[in-house]
Formats: structure tokens, sequence, C-alpha cells
């Protein structure tokens, strides 16, 4: 016997009663539920707000940009995104500053490419790279008792002979100029003054109101993000309303707020299983980080017709483990899938060789590639060193050709033009030389 004929021959009153007994249950989940997706909806994945807090590099850096690019993916349509801001620049992960402001500001302008809208709002203080790094946005906030500060780029200490010195001393600067263009193309300063007011490593420290006045932001205030609009719901469970339409309504509610919260969790994983999926290398060349390189390139392989964006930003390292990664990317390549590398940052020595092994090879407006000789540490006998600086050889007879193939280079321009020291190409003539098929 079903459950609807025993209930119709049960005495009406208990019947009604066990009606609102079960309403009763079915409200207090229907309540769960909806504080359930409340709180999905008003979390900081939802409103797309994001605390860039502390010093810009490592860690930091990684996981704003993999947040920018779930949110890219998340959305089916342009959202304005709100960056709490409270920085005292770059922290020096490879030995040449800006690496990582760079990487930042090359990805939120190609999150800007999208459609989406960057809102970038000072809560502290926004110091050195992070005030470079704040005039990208769409609209620049500072709250009242906020501060920004500039300063002249300070960079570690290095050992160099004469010639090379030159070269790394003319590289730095470029950096630095190159960082202060965000500011004065942004603002009504003019390049006497900050020179003036920063050089030596002087400290201009400017009031929330002194920036609005400089052009570095748009508006002094506080940048409330909008609540998101929870979904209306079907139908409302009246008190005139009968036991057995309380009951019904309250299926209706639990069964629909089910279905957004079922709707929300599927397009998180949906996410995570879209084309292209993502690898970030950020850091050394080393035996651990291709390692872990690989076990993700080798599961996309498992995945048909999968498609890879690989962003990289890289000091280099490691020749033997980067050409080992390289070997597995053109594996992967070959069984059909394609590997986007995109530079953020830098793409320095074997990090300018993994470039060479994508599909499509892409760089950050603001990024740089690093070519030069390959070196390693001699230790040992007279003889031990002799067989060192043939292996050596060897190594680089095996990778040069790796980095000119695709170029417009040959092997010997390359051994000339990084025969003594460094040579740091920026992104358009990376393209120009044929390094990269695509600058953003």
């Amino acid at each position: 016997m079903q459950e609807n004929d025993v209930m119709a021959t049960v005495n009406p009153a208990l019947r009604d009663l066990s009606m609102a007994t079960r309403t009763a249950l079915l409200e207090g989940e229907v309540r769960t539920l909806q504080m359930k997706l409340q709180d999905i909806y008003s979390g900081r994945s939802y409103a797309r707000t994001y605390p860039l807090v502390g010093p810009i590099g490592g860690e930091a850096t990684l996981n704003f940009i993999s947040t920018l690019h779930t949110w890219q993916r998340l959305d089916d349509k342009p959202r304005d995104i709100v960056i709490n801001l409270n920085s005292y620049g770059e922290q020096d992960q490879f030995g040449a500053s800006f690496t990582d402001s760079f990487a930042i500001i090359d990805a939120i302008r190609r999150f800007q490419s999208k459609g989406h809208r960057v809102i970038v709002q000072v809560t502290g203080t926004a110091a050195l790279q992070a005030a470079a790094v704040m005039q990208i946005a769409d609209e620049r906030v500072i709250t009242p008792n906020s501060w920004l500060m500039l300063s002249e780029a300070s960079f570690p200490g290095f050992h160099s002979g004469s010639d090379a010195a030159r070269d790394e001393i003319k590289f730095r600067k470029d950096l630095a100029a190159q960082a202060d263009r965000f500011l004065l193309e942004h603002s009504s300063i003019d390049a006497d003054t900050l020179k003036a007011k920063t050089e030596y490593e002087k400290q201009w420290w400017i009031t929330a109101q002194e920036a609005k006045e400089l052009g570095l932001v748009d508006r002094v205030g506080v940048h409330s993000a909008q609540p998101f609009e929870m979904p209306e719901m079907p139908v409302v469970i009246g008190d005139d309303d009968s036991p057995a339409e309380k009951l019904a309504k309250a299926d209706i509610l639990r069964n629909f707020l089910r279905a957004h919260i079922q709707k929300s969790e599927l397009r998180a994983l949906e996410v995570e299983t879209l084309n292209p999926r993502e690898i970030y290398f950020f850091g050394e060349v080393n035996h651990v980080s291709t390692g872990m390189t690989i076990l993700s390139l080798q599961k996309f392989a498992r995945t048909p017709q999968a498609e890879v964006d690989f962003y990289l930003n890289t000091p280099g390292g490691s020749v033997h483990d980067g050409l080992a990664l390289m070997d597995v990317m053109q594996e992967v390549r070959a069984g059909g899938h394609k590997i986007n590398v995109i530079v953020l940052g830098q793409a320095a020595s074997m990090g300018g060789f993994i470039l060479q092994a994508a599909s499509h090879r892409v760089m950050g407006k603001n990024a740089r590639i690093l070519i030069h000789r390959i070196s390693r540490i001699f230790r040992g006998t007279g003889s031990q060193l002799e067989e060192q600086e043939e292996q050596m050889a060897k190594l680089e007879a095996q990778a040069l050709p790796l980095l000119a193939a695709r170029s417009k280079l040959t092997v010997e321009e390359i051994q000339k033009r990084s025969e003594k020291n460094d040579w740091w190409i920026g992104s358009e003539e990376a393209l120009e030389l044929g390094l990269v098929d695509e600058v953003i």
C-alpha cells in the first residue's frame, strides 16, 4: 500500500498533524539551504574581491594570478573585481626586482581584455612597485586615511667586471624606468619631479587627498562591493495555506534551493575540467619543479583533446631538468594536445628554452627573456675540470639549436650576442626575432 493510501485512511486531524510536522522539517531544511546559498553568493569568490596584501612576490603573485584565471573561467559575462591593495612592493625573488610586479600587471591587462573591469582600492599603504601596479586599474580608489609611498627602486648587489657591469646597470635602470612609466602615464607627475622626490631612495609619502590631486588615484573613499542578488523564490508559504499546500510548497522550495546549490558546485567542477587546463611554473627550474610539472602534463595527456595554458615566470636553473621537461612537452604535443606557454614576468636562462617547446608562444607586454651562455660551478681535480668543461660544451651544443630552431636567429648569432654578457630581450624584440608568436 502506498503512503498516500495509508494517509487517506487515518484520522484527518492526525493527517494534518503529520503534514505539519513534515512541513516543519522541510522548512528547517529550506532555511539551512538558504543560508548555505547566501554564504556561497556572499563569499569572496562570488563577490570577486581579492586581498593583495604584503610583499609582492612568490606565492602571493601565483595565488593572485591563478585566482584571476579561475574567475575568468567561472564568469559567463564580464564582471567587476575589487583588489584591496596594502603592500610595500615587491619581495625580490629572482635577483632582479619587478619580475612579479610586471607579471601581475600583464595578468590584469589580460583579464581586462576579456571585458572585465578591475577596481584597485588602497587600504593602508601602496608603496614602491605596488603604487605602479595599481595604475593599471580601470578605477583607482584610496581610503581617506591610506597612503602612497614612492621611492627610487633598490636592487640587490652583484659582482661583475666593468663591461658586464655596464650592461647590468643599464638593465636595472631600464626596469626602474619601465615601472616609473606606469606612474608618469597615469598621473600629472612629471619625470623631473619624480626623480627629485625619490632619487637616492628618498621616500615620497603622499596622502590620499594629495594622491587624488596628483592623478595617482581617481577618487578618495571606500568602495563597497554590491550584494549579490539571491534567486527569487518560486513560491511563498502563506499562513492561510492548507497543510497539504504548505507541505507541497516547502518541498518545491527545498528542491529549488538544492538545484541552485548543485548548479554552483557543478560550475566550479566544470571549471577544473574545461579547456584550457592550467599549469603554473613560477620559480627555479630544478628537479622538484620540473617533476611536478611533468606529472601535471602527463595527467592532461591522458585526457582526450586537452589544451594547456602553461604560465611561466622563472629565473632559470638546471639545464638537464629543463631539457627533460621540454622532452615531455614535445611528447604531449605529439599526442595531439596543444600547450600554450604564456610568459608573465620573465623567462630567464632555461626559461627561454622551455618557452620554445610550446605549441603557441605568448609573452606579456612587460615580460622579458634572458639569453646567456650555459654556466656551472666547476670543482675537482684538473682532469675532472677538463671533463666538466667538455660536458658543458656538449650540453650547450645540444641546447642552443633548440633555442634557435623557431627563431630568426642562428646558433652562431646567439653565441655571439650572449658570449660575454646577459642578453635581456623585451616582448616586442622577442616577437621580431621569432622567439614568441604573440605579445599580450
